[in-house]
């Protein structure tokens, strides 16, 4: 870049030896030579209009170097922001990664040829992270509660209504020798507290193993009877995936989850199931029908408007790492709707209602 300044018209050699020391200033504050370069050239040219002696010429660069490079940062901070926000839509979480990023640049060890474009590229860097980062967060917190949900009813609930009908011959075709040995061993104890204790486990664990244990005895017994609804024929694990399957079907109808549920849908039901789900913001009753081996519809209720419930099928399969796929969905002909209390409670038989559809309508005409 050749300029002559006004008041050295000719002196190449003083010319050069400002503009390196104006370079030396700018490098003090930044270590990237695009960025230096363009704060040694706009200093250069506002000597142009300077209005100071030559004997304050050296304290006049420190001030124009320090203003010239907070304005080139400055610069950079909202062309970052502006991406930013352009990527978050949210200009908070915008702020923290323009701060993030910009620190990251200044903080900078190597040398940064394309400065706009490597802004551009740790701001979208740390955008994605951020968003992995929630969704990570949101399935573990949702397998968390899934847990806390099913662990904390009494293991004992489940074997309840069996008592009577359920054997220890029962039990032992159940279970495997070590499972029996386990149950056997924790009926010994007045309490799973003392079971515990003498194991040398935590309560939580002996109070999850025998849940698990009363799971599997309840829903392998009832299937043998030819049960093939309601959700008391699913095991501990099936149970668990079923229900934080169903917590990300109402995050996805509200446009969110949408990672996470990438892994139950395939693509070429999103549409269909999307459709669906449409105005669902909650759960208020489920239940299971088993059509074959590890394949069920779950029925999903929500009924959060008064007599004018929501409800949804969704077919699933279920593999042998109890990973769960959705083959189908669908909204089914809601024929009308009666008051609990008019309806008294409906008679089943292997999980299933007795009423024929003509009973059905008699009810709630």
């Amino acid at each position: 870049m050749n300029i002559k300044i006004k008041y050295l018209p000719e002196d190449e050699g003083r010319f050069n030896e400002i503009r390196e020391q104006i370079a030396a200033r700018a490098a003090n504050y930044l270590r990237h030579g695009n960025i230096v370069q363009d704060v040694t050239d706009a200093v250069v040219l506002s000597l142009l209009h300077r209005a100071d002696s030559d004997s304050e010429l050296d304290s006049w660069i420190t001030r124009q170097v320090e203003r010239e490079t907070e304005a080139h940062v400055e610069n950079l901070w909202h062309f970052t922001f502006g991406y930013a926000l352009s990527l978050t839509d949210d200009p908070d979480k915008a702020q923290d990664i323009t701060q993030s990023v910009m620190v990251a640049f200044l903080n900078s060890k190597k040398q940064i040829i394309f400065i706009k474009g490597w802004l551009r590229r740790t701001a979208f860097n740390l955008v994605m992270k951020g968003y992995q980062a929630a969704s990570h967060e949101t399935a573990i917190r949702h397998e968390l509660d899934t847990k806390l949900r099913i662990e904390n009813q009494s293991p004992d609930e489940d074997l309840d209504d069996l008592r009577e009908a359920i054997t220890l011959k029962d039990i032992k075709r159940i279970l495997t020798p070590s499972e029996f040995t386990e149950w056997n061993s924790m009926q010994g104890f007045k309490s799973l507290k003392e079971y515990a204790e003498q194991n040398e486990m935590n309560y939580s664990g002996a109070r999850k193993r025998k849940h698990i244990l009363a799971k599997k005895l309840k829903s392998c017994f009832l299937r043998e009877q030819g049960w093939i609804d309601t959700p008391e024929i699913l095991d501990y694990q099936t149970l668990k995936n079923i229900k934080r399957f169903m917590t990300t079907l109402v995050e996805y109808s509200a446009g969110t989850g949408l990672n996470e549920f990438r892994r139950y849908c395939p693509v070429k039901l999103r549409t269909e199931l999307r459709n669906t789900l449409a105005g669902f913001v909650n759960i208020d009753d489920w239940g299971v029908h088993m059509e074959l081996p590890n394949q069920y519809q779950i029925s999903i209720v929500d009924a959060s408007i008064p007599f004018e419930p929501k409800i949804a099928l969704i077919c699933i399969r279920i593999n042998r790492s109890n990973q769960i796929r959705i083959v189908d969905c669908y909204v089914p002909v809601l024929i009308g709707s009666a008051p609990e209390s008019v309806v008294e409670p409906l008679p089943m038989e292997k999980g299933s209602c007795l009423l024929t559809i003509e009973d059905v309508i008699k009810l709630i005409r």
